[in-house]
């Protein structure tokens, strides 16, 4: 990546397994893979993040570039 901002759509791929969000976008030009561990964020964050992902995941998957 070059810094540069881009759009992306989530994945169906994408899952969570206790404390590590395997996050899958696909973007214009590929597929973008990011790991993240709810180790480096605040409890809240991670709750609130587990939960948009929870019930937004449908919204998240469908929505086109």
């Amino acid at each position: 990546m070059d810094g540069k901002q881009q759009l992306a759509t989530l994945m169906d791929s994408s899952v969570i397994i206790g404390p590590l969000y395997f996050l899958h976008f696909r973007t214009e030009t590929g597929v973008l893979r990011l790991l993240i561990s709810s180790d480096g964020m605040s409890r809240d964050s991670a709750i609130t993040m587990r939960v948009a992902l929870k019930v937004y995941r449908k919204a998240l998957i469908s929505a086109r570039l």
